[in-house]
């Protein structure tokens, strides 16, 4: 009768160790893969949105613009903050525009990784709660196709210049994340030629010449960050705290239709709180800018609001 002779017993232990050395350090190692952001792609896709939104909280842009007649790049800086958990993850901002021509992390200066109409700021260079990071960019501005629209009006030669990024074109604008589950608040400050005036999402809470710094935001989605300039005219009605922005070759005709403009804007108001009473917003700003050739004038009204 055949007898299988026995396994040798000091290489079974010697396999059996191996084994459980192997299995002991895989458990050991940090699921990197799975704090990973997804394959980036073109647009924002939902998983990129949804991964973002699990681990970026408290989002603040603070935002400077230098407006000049007649440019096609407007200079910009950006200080963006963003709270990461206590195991930081890559930082992926939307941005189609030009390389930044510098990036600060923390204090420290940096070289963004770029690729896909993304800023990928790595994980090792991040830290566990507040993190702070610096840009200086620029933005494109032209009479069409761009997110910093230019007019020049034909009856007096003023430029005036104002944002369109509805629905997901803030990032042709400035470095964000372009999701609008992640809401932000935003500082902006402008420098402005001599003459022109501003309004955004925020009352001014500092003017100068040749500049304005607006107060902070609500909590807003980038496709609703918006601000206009330009050698507007303002008209208001006696003891009404509404303004009503015009183009200055249109002073005269606007004095003539202001009152009842005016006088449809806090029953627009009404109307806009009665719809969405479940939000539970308010806006500290009441101006209504009338944006010359805008492609938003399909809309209910032809003047946009600030």
């Amino acid at each position: 009768m055949l007898r299988r002779s026995p396994a040798n017993p000091g290489r079974l232990g010697r396999r059996a160790r191996r084994f459980a050395l192997a299995l002991s350090v895989a458990c050991a190692m940090p699921s990197a893969r799975a704090d990973a952001p997804p394959t980036l792609e073109a647009g924002v896709p939902r998983a990129l949105a949804e991964w973002r939104a699990r681990h970026y909280r408290d989002v603040r842009y603070e935002l400077e613009f230098r407006l000049s007649p007649g440019a096609a790049r407007v200079p910009g800086t950006l200080a963006l903050s963003v709270t990461l958990g206590a195991r930081p993850v890559d930082l992926v901002l939307d941005w189609r525009g030009e390389p930044p021509q510098s990036l600060e992390v923390n204090g420290a200066q940096a070289q963004p990784e770029v690729r896909k109409d993304r800023l990928v700021v790595p994980a090792r260079l991040l830290e566990p709660g507040r993190n702070v990071l610096r840009l200086r960019f620029e933005a494109a501005a032209g009479d069409a196709g761009a997110p910093l629209l230019r007019y020049r009006d034909a009856e007096d030669g003023a430029e005036y210049v104002y944002t369109l990024v509805v629905p997901a074109d803030a990032s042709a604008l400035f470095p964000c994340f372009d999701q609008p589950d992640l809401r932000a608040r935003f500082r902006l400050s402008l420098e402005l030629p001599a003459g022109w005036r501003a309004v955004a999402n925020a009352p001014a809470e500092a003017e100068t010449a040749g500049r304005v710094r607006f107060a902070e935001t609500a909590p807003l989605p980038t496709y609703l960050f918006a601000f206009a300039a330009g050698p507007f005219e303002a008209l208001t009605n006696a003891d009404d705290p509404v303004r009503l922005f015009v183009r200055r070759a249109r002073a005269e005709r606007a004095r003539a239709e202001a009152g009842e403009v005016l006088a449809l804007h806090p029953c627009g108001a009404r109307l806009v709180r009665a719809l969405f009473r479940r939000a539970r917003t308010r806006s500290r700003n009441t101006t209504s800018c009338c944006c010359p050739n805008s492609p938003t004038a399909g809309w209910s009204t032809p003047a946009r609001r600030f």
